[in-house]
């Protein structure tokens, strides 16, 4: 190995102890998953639902839930053309939302879903109501991620920029 190949080996392997050294986490470090970069959730997702709904009755589902992602916040939007308004923590997923079905209003209390690579996966509870009439359910929700070649191609460049620049940052 020549001299030169040698000193850049050893100065990419002691640039972080360069540019700031090691340390531990101490009492005033975040480490909490809200500290950490939103996961990308930007994509279409293959999802498929159990509802149960307030008479106990359980059912199934497919569909489509594409999400337009801005930092922490985004957009998803169904396959039925409904738009909701979310954010992402971490690797959380939640958005809450309302629109009209059946005769009255469907209304998404809550969902909080996870985020693992191209899967996504959690619950959520809605209800349902029209007049004085009022039903609620639950359901368990999981979906992957649909990928095209331009998809996965963006996927890995964009990893790939990001090694380049925390390997130099």
């Amino acid at each position: 190995m020549s001299l030169i190949n040698s000193i850049i080996l050893i100065l990419l392997a002691f640039t972080p102890l360069i540019q700031g050294g090691c340390r531990s986490s101490g009492p005033g470090d975040d480490l909490s998953v809200t500290s950490l970069q939103p996961a990308s959730v930007s994509s279409s997702w293959d999802i498929k639902e159990i509802v149960i709904d307030c008479d106990e009755r359980t059912s199934t589902g497919s569909y489509t839930l594409t999400f337009t992602q801005d930092e922490k916040s985004f957009i998803v939007t169904d396959s039925d053309g409904h738009e909701f308004q979310g954010t992402v923590e971490g690797d959380k997923v939640s958005w809450t939302g309302s629109y009209p079905h059946d005769g009255g209003t469907l209304t998404i209390d809550s969902s909080s879903l996870t985020i693992s690579g191209d899967t996504i996966s959690g619950s959520a509870s809605r209800s349902w109501s029209a007049g004085d009439s009022i039903c609620s359910g639950t359901s368990r929700i999981s979906g992957t991620r649909i990928r095209d070649d331009k998809d996965a191609y963006e996927a890995w460049r964009k990893s790939i920029v990001e090694w380049y620049v925390d390997l130099y940052e």
